[in-house]
């Protein structure tokens, strides 16, 4: 199973609906998990540190799948506030976060509105820190620029390989 996490309504859900379709074809299995309809309450260390409860559950299909496809806006050059919402109630349990992070295949795409770069490199250290692997091509489309075909289904096939 590949999970998809998404954090948007808009392009970027749009993008990861056609990467999901995409390796459907390819005979994969897939879950789309929009990280918008989650509603997760902020995170703040000072408040209730009660973890919500799905939280627990996804780390445990984190854990599971074969790889992950984050799908992210790239916001002020950087990650979007709900995808590091997500992240920090998911690192509160901190050796299942990163035990289902360990070594786990990672694929990054957005669509951008500026070239996306700076948000995959946000994310690629976030992850490599905590040692997934973060594949080394990412899928980047903006207003200017749609989705290459054929690059797109070579990043795809790299990444379904074992």
């Amino acid at each position: 199973m590949i999970l998809i996490f998404v954090s948007s309504i808009n392009d970027n859900l749009q993008l990861a609906k056609f990467l999901q379709n995409e390796l459907t074809l390819m005979n994969k299995q897939t879950k789309l998990i929009n990280l918008v309809e989650l509603e997760l309450p902020l995170f703040d260390s000072k408040k209730d540190r009660t973890v919500p409860s799905i939280i627990k559950p996804l780390l445990q299909e984190i854990k599971e799948a074969e790889g992950i496809i984050f799908v992210n806006p790239e916001y002020n050059y950087s990650i979007p506030p709900i995808f590091a919402n997500f992240l920090a109630w998911a690192s509160r349990f901190r050796e299942d976060y990163l035990s289902a992070f360990l070594l786990k295949k990672i694929q990054l795409a957005t669509h951008s509105g500026s070239n996306g770069s700076d948000l995959c490199n946000s994310i690629r250290i976030q992850f490599s820190r905590i040692g997934s692997i973060v594949m080394p091509k990412e899928i980047i489309t903006h207003y200017e620029k749609s989705i290459d075909k054929i690059d797109y289904k070579n990043i795809l096939e790299e990444f379904n390989k074992k």
